[in-house]
């Protein structure tokens, strides 16, 4: 009987362990990138909108022209630098509609708005544009690092004075002329991701939370009452396995730290040799970075609540023993006779 009891409550505290311990991994995981709080406070740290409406997008504006009419033999040393030129001041109004865009869209993705929709007016925005590289290719050209044909066909084909409309929902990213008319449509009926797929991917890891919390109270209730009458085993047996749930994180952390994730990605892109501009990939370096500093100080923060827990389990095992050991009476035989 005994040796039942005592399987029925090692296979309790293994399920235990391994609910408990996936229910802090996804914990320390949403409450980083699901918290709005903390995601959209590091964004705005690193000055993100910004450096992607005044540096990243001219950088890629220029990509696109200067390598299509040199046959990509210009190099992005040279497209850093004629992107440097460009007045940002006047971008930098499109990055503040760029901000709503995403915040919005990462409120209706983490499943707080019911719906998303943004329409931007980007008549005033290409005006600007225009404006902004017309100024710093004149400097490039100066500079010889451009010349007057390639900077006189960037300013031709950069959209100015049009009535352009950007809509962006949960499925599609489009942009609509004036009349009504789709003049670039983003998405593919093939097309994998979208803010519906995120929101969906989001609402399962939510879901998988709930799951795994709920299953952790269940079987630490049913370990717990498993040793019932024996109370000081109970908080022993619960007490192991929440020491080894949190154990487990703990260890998590420290190899991911000791792996250096965002490294093993930079090199990787690096060797793809994917056109990656050094503003692009310093940004989503530095937000990454953030992002998983804050997970793991989460996975540790977790992993020491449980061990205290445990610690107390452990001393109340102790405090029981104390209480429950028979005590020794001693008994008065009166003065010893010789």
């Amino acid at each position: 009987m005994k040796f039942i009891r005592d399987f029925f409550s090692s296979i309790l505290g293994f399920l235990l362990v391994l609910t408990l311990s996936t229910y802090v991994v996804i914990l320390s995981f949403t409450n980083v990138f699901l918290k709005p709080a903390v995601f959209l406070k590091i964004l705005d740290s690193h000055q993100t909108y910004e450096k992607i409406t005044t540096e990243i997008l001219p950088q890629t504006i220029l990509s696109n022209f200067l390598k299509t009419q040199d046959n990509g033999q210009i190099n992005q040393e040279t497209i850093d630098k004629v992107a440097s030129l460009v007045d940002k001041e006047k971008l930098k109004p499109l990055s503040v509609q760029f901000k709503k865009v995403v915040e919005d869209g990462y409120y209706y993705a983490i499943g707080q708005n019911a719906n998303f929709e943004e329409k931007i007016d980007l008549t005033n925005n290409l005006t600007q544009l225009k404006e902004s590289f017309s100024s710093g290719l004149k400097t490039a050209e100066a500079q010889g690092l451009i010349t007057a044909p390639q900077s006189n066909e960037i300013l031709q084909n950069l959209p100015t004075n049009k009535n352009l409309t950007l809509i962006v929902t949960p499925d599609k990213i489009a942009l609509v002329s004036g009349a009504g008319k789709l003049e670039e449509p983003t998405p593919t009926p093939n097309q994998k991701f979208s803010l519906k797929t995120l929101r969906a991917s989001v609402a399962n890891t939510k879901q998988a939370e709930n799951l795994t919390l709920i299953s952790t109270i269940i079987l630490a209730l049913l370990l717990f009452a498993s040793r019932i009458p024996d109370w000081a085993a109970s908080f022993k047996w619960l007490g192991g396995s929440l020491f080894a749930a949190g154990i487990f994180p703990l260890v998590l952390s420290f190899v991911l730290l000791w792996l250096h994730p965002l490294k093993i990605l930079e090199q990787f892109i690096l060797n793809q040799k994917l056109s990656v501009s050094p503003v692009m990939l310093s940004l989503a370096t530095a937000n990454l970075g953030d992002l998983l500093n804050k997970f793991l100080e989460n996975l540790r923060l977790y992993s020491l609540v449980l061990v205290i827990a445990a610690v107390v389990c452990y001393l109340a095992t102790w405090g029981l023993h104390k209480l429950n050991k028979p005590k020794t009476t001693t008994v008065d035989t009166g003065p010893l006779k010789t």
